[in-house]
């Protein structure tokens, strides 16, 4: 009688443990944002960072000399690992005080980068009447542009230019 009761205790247990893991699980997977689409492309949204943690990543991602303080910022990562290889994209947003700010961190991004050393030299490209800016550096293709008062930087894994295009498009209508 004994036995069967720590049986059935046990089993219990491991029913509870495993409903808190599923539960765990399907938070994870499920992340919630109103500042990034849950797909971008062929890529689900696995990542997502705001508040401090997103504005100390952002300036940590530019020289001390640019004395970047990004009022706002964001973090997403996208990912589709059903593909081969996965196909992934970063992306960080800033947003500025005005459009104008927004254009200057981009233009100061760019003479900043243009001497070759971490990133390739950005090239200007138009795509659907935006300027954006491409360089390739640190095993990415990356773009990055001012739409209104926001900085938007994409870093994709694909090399497939017709795929990082039609990434960028969505990413120019949605985010």
């Amino acid at each position: 009688m004994m036995k069967r009761q720590i049986k059935v205790l046990v089993l219990a247990a491991g029913l509870v443990l495993f409903a808190i893991l599923i539960g765990t699980m399907l938070k994870i997977s499920s992340v919630e944002t109103t500042i990034f689409p849950q797909t971008l492309g062929d890529m689900d949204l696995k990542m997502y960072i705001d508040g401090e943690e997103a504005r100390q990543s952002v300036a940590q991602l530019h020289s001390s000399g640019e004395r970047v303080n990004p009022g706002e910022a964001y973090i997403a990562r996208y990912r589709n690992y059903g593909t081969d290889p996965a196909n992934m994209a970063d992306v960080w947003l800033s947003i500025s005080d005005s459009d104008s700010s927004a254009t200057s961190l981009v233009e100061i991004m760019t003479a900043r980068m243009s001497n070759g050393m971490m990133f390739t030299r950005p090239q200007v490209r138009n795509i659907d009447g935006q300027t954006i800016y491409y360089t390739e550096g640190t095993g990415q293709f990356h773009y990055y542009y001012a739409k209104d008062n926001k900085v938007v930087w994409i870093g994709l894994s694909n090399p497939d230019t017709a795929y990082q295009e039609k990434i960028i498009l969505i990413a120019l209508d949605e985010i």
